[in-house]
Formats: structure tokens, C-alpha cells, sequence
């Protein structure tokens, strides 16, 4: 008998919503004991599922699954809340890559699992739920431990890590759906197909590609354990950057709608309490779609897991001739349209100069914080939202002189009583740190930025 992936010991269920376990049998029916609750299914052409539904946080607790042929036993499962930590390198970024190194300290009811990377050649590093700890967390990512270090939740929590470095949103959307949407379509799936060699030559190009890029990742890997003291930027001007990208065909992970195939769909029947994503520097240079990319993906998502779950968009931060500040103003037009969405600023957090800036901590805790406001309706600190139509903001503000560009006119107006004050009446268009590297001057009392905008009349 077989347990499906992503089944383990260590692993936290989702409370009051239904459970889906399943695997493989050679026998004719499969027993589940779990919490005084016993179910019985019969087994089909191998196949099983036993679905069930826990209510009450807690644990440890065993699991018995059993046929007539074998007795398999899953010790330290937790019932909580689960967390999908979704999008591209900096989500990815791991916390040994990050100049905090660990966490301040750890948990005994936090429970990580992280998907293995779709790459060519596909390798499944069998990693399954484990507790987060100080050693664990060292290849975990470090925004998602920061977030379960802030989180104020006295219940099991559990984080699927889910994401892929140099990935389009476009990579994690069902090819139907992205096929149906004509403007994207057209963007992301024709224009990666335009041009493509023989399948012959694209496996060629794609093992080239990876000879030449584990030799360099060896070389760098030399590099930075023998030079502790230098960043990770320090080292990379020296030894080079990461080879990229990888050759465009059928073996390449960044093709329209692979990862949604190959990773998304791996947990996507382990039910979440909520969507965290940080993603878009990938799809920068196409920041005219991006809006429609990310509510694309947003609606399929909910979609798939036949929920409205609540879905963190992680904002891109300062990084210079980047295009970020489009993709920044698409993020929050989003967050402005979508019920149940939530924008979380890292302003402040950014490096000008490089794209992977090293410091998650505040990264990690403003979504914290912003998940315990909006999920857990908790009294903490979180983005500033602007009403656009009183140009008045939903919390206390730092009063402030503000830099603003009215009407293709640079202006100053202030930050007064938690309102934007204006030195005009009427206006046109109204814009405020429209810059991939913006000046921040609009911030909570609690020194969180507010996102840049950009207001049309």
C-alpha cells in the first residue's frame, strides 16, 4: 500500500473542511482511523480516497490506514490551519540565502512541506511534512517561516511551499484557461510557441543548458562557503550571474502552464485556509497584461480549490529599470477589484540594485500581520488602503509632505488627518511614487508604506 503525495507523518490537515486522503492498494477495501472516526472504502482499480472533515485544532494525533495485506501508521499529525505559499524566487528564496539566517526562535506546532522543483531533468527530492526547526528551515523559504514566526495563532499551522524562481504567472495557470483568455493567449502562450526548433535540438539545447549550469552552480556553491563574510550580490559580481535562461521548448519548466501541471496540482487536494503570492518580477516586461494575468490566476485558483479563499498578493519591491512599477500599480488594481484580496506593501524592504534583496524578515511580517487582520480579524498593523473617491486612508497616518505628479505637473500636497490633501480642486490624473524606485513618503503611524497609485478621472 501507497499513500498519494503529499501524505506523511508530521503533516497538519485542514480544519472544518473536507479532507481527501488517498493512495494505492492491492487489496479490496481500506480502513482509516483517526480521532476515535473510522471510514471503510472500497479500493478500485487500485485506487482509493477516504474523505473526512476535523474540526478542533490540535494534536498529535495517528492516523492507522490499513488493507487486508498491510497496515500503514502516520504518528505526529496536527489539525489547523494551512497556508500555500505560491510564486516565483523571492517566495523561493531560501532562509540559509537570507541575511537573518534563521528565525528568533521555533515552534513545535509549525509543520513545513516544500513541493520539489519541476526542472529538466525532473528530480523528486521526497521531502514530505516535517516541523519547522532551526535545521529544516535552513532550505525553507524564508518569507513564509518569518510569516509563521509572526503569525499570532495559537493553533497548528502548516505552509505548503509551493514556487519556482523565474516562473510568468502564465506558468501556473491551467492551459485551458490561459488558452480561453484571448489577450493572454496571445501574450504568453503563441508568442512562447513562435519559432521553437525540433524537439530534437530543444532536448539537446536544454541538457547543454544544464551541464553549464550545475558546473556553475558547484563553482558558486565553492565560493560562498569560502567567503562567509561577502553577500550573495558581493560574490555574484565576482564568480557571475546564474545562467539564464534556460532554452525556451518542451523541457523547459518556464513553458505556458507546466508548473500548474507538474507542481500546483501536486497539493491541490490538500484543502488551505489561504493564498500567499509573491510573484511578477518574471513578468515585468509584459506589465501591460500583467492585471489580467493575475486576476486570471486568482479566479482559476479559487476555482479549482471550489473556494473563495482569501489571497495575499505580496508586493514587488524597489528594484531600478525593472518595470516594477507597473506590475506594482497592476497588484493593487487587483487587490482593488477582487473580493477577499489583500495587498501587503514591501517598500522599504528592496534593493535598487538587486532583484533578490536579502532581508525577508519585514517581508514575513507584514503578511503575518495583514493574514491576522483580515483571516483572523485581529487588531495589527497592515497596509494602508486609500479610498480613491474621499482620497482619505483606513488608518492612522504619519502626516507628511508628498511629492505628487497632477496632470503631468510635478506638485506637492500633504498627508494630513489621514487624507491626502491636494493642491488643486479637480484634476485628471493623479499620481503618486509612479517609479521602479520610488521615494516613500506616505506611511501608517506604524511605518508601513502605502502603495504607490496611479488615478484616472
Amino acid at each position: 500500500m501507497e499513500l498519494d503525495y503529499p501524505y506523511s507523518n508530521h503533516m497538519v490537515l485542514q480544519r472544518n473542511k473536507r479532507i481527501t486522503i488517498s493512495g494505492i492498494s492491492q487489496g479490496n477495501e481500506v480502513n482509516i482511523m483517526i480521532l476515535d472516526q473510522n471510514y471503510t472504502v472500497p479500493v478500485n482499480n487500485q485506487k482509493w480516497e477516504v474523505h473526512l472533515e476535523l474540526d478542533q485544532p490540535g494534536g498529535p494525533y495517528t492516523m492507522i490506514i490499513k488493507d487486508e495485506l498491510d497496515t500503514c501508521v502516520l504518528d505526529d499529525i496536527l489539525v489547523g490551519d494551512v497556508f500555500l505559499a505560491a510564486g516565483q524566487s523571492n517566495m523561493e528564496l531560501e532562509m540559509r540565502e537570507s541575511k537573518e539566517k534563521k528565525l528568533p526562535s521555533y515552534s513545535k506546532n509549525v509543520r513545513v512541506i516544500t513541493v520539489p522543483k519541476y526542472i529538466y531533468p525532473f528530480q523528486d527530492d521526497n521531502k514530505r511534512w516535517e516541523p519547522l526547526t532551526e535545521e529544516s528551515s535552513s532550505d525553507f523559504s524564508a518569507v513564509a517561516a518569518f510569516f509563521s514566526y509572526y503569525l499570532e495563532e495559537d493553533i497548528p499551522i502548516g505552509i505548503i511551499s509551493n514556487n519556482k524562481g523565474g516562473t510568468s504567472a502564465s506558468c501556473w495557470i491551467k492551459e485551458e484557461v490561459l488558452k480561453d483568455n484571448p489577450k493572454l493567449k496571445s501574450a504568453y502562450y503563441d508568442h512562447y510557441y513562435e519559432g521553437l526548433p525540433s524537439l530534437e535540438k530543444q532536448k539537446k539545447e536544454t541538457e547543454d543548458y544544464y551541464q553549464g549550469f550545475n558546473k556553475y552552480q558547484e563553482e558558486l556553491k565553492e565560493f560562498v562557503n569560502n567567503h562567509p563574510e561577502m553577500s550573495l550580490s558581493q560574490i555574484k559580481d565576482i564568480v557571475g550571474h546564474t545562467p539564464w535562461p534556460p532554452p525556451k521548448g518542451y523541457y523547459d519548466y518556464r513553458r505556458p502552464s507546466t508548473l500548474y501541471e507538474h507542481m500546483f496540482e501536486r497539493t491541490l487536494a490538500c484543502p488551505i485556509k489561504a493564498i500567499l503570492w509573491y510573484q511578477g518580477e518574471e513578468d515585468s516586461p509584459q506589465y501591460a497584461v500583467y492585471g489580467e494575468l493575475l486576476k486570471t490566476l486568482i479566479d482559476s485558483w479559487r476555482e479549482d480549490y471550489q473556494e473563495d479563499l482569501p489571497f495575499f498578493i505580496i508586493q514587488l519591491p524597489e528594484y531600478k529599470n525593472s518595470h516594477f512599477d507597473e506590475i506594482r500599480r497592476a497588484q493593487r488594481e487587483v487587490s482593488r477589484l477582487l473580493k477577499n484580496t489583500y495587498l501587503v506593501t514591501t517598500l522599504k524592504t528592496g534593493d535598487p540594485d538587486y532583484i533578490h534583496p536579502a532581508y525577508k524578515e519585514e517581508v514575513g511580517k507584514r503578511l503575518a500581520y495583514s493574514v491576522d487582520h483580515y483571516v483572523y480579524k485581529r487588531n495589527k498593523p497592515i497596509t494602508p488602503v486609500l479610498d480613491e473617491n474621499t482620497l482619505t486612508y483606513n488608518q492612522e497616518m504619519k502626516d507628511h509632505e508628498v511629492h505628487l505628479v497632477i496632470d503631468d505637473v510635478d506638485c506637492i500636497g500633504h498627508i494630513k488627518e489621514n487624507r491626502l490633501i491636494l493642491p488643486v480642486d479637480h484634476y485628471h490624473t493623479l499620481c503618486y511614487a509612479n517609479d521602479d524606485n520610488p521615494v516613500v513618503e506616505i506611511e501608517s503611524k506604524e511605518g508601513i508604506p502605502a502603495s504607490p497609485f496611479k488615478i484616472e478621472k
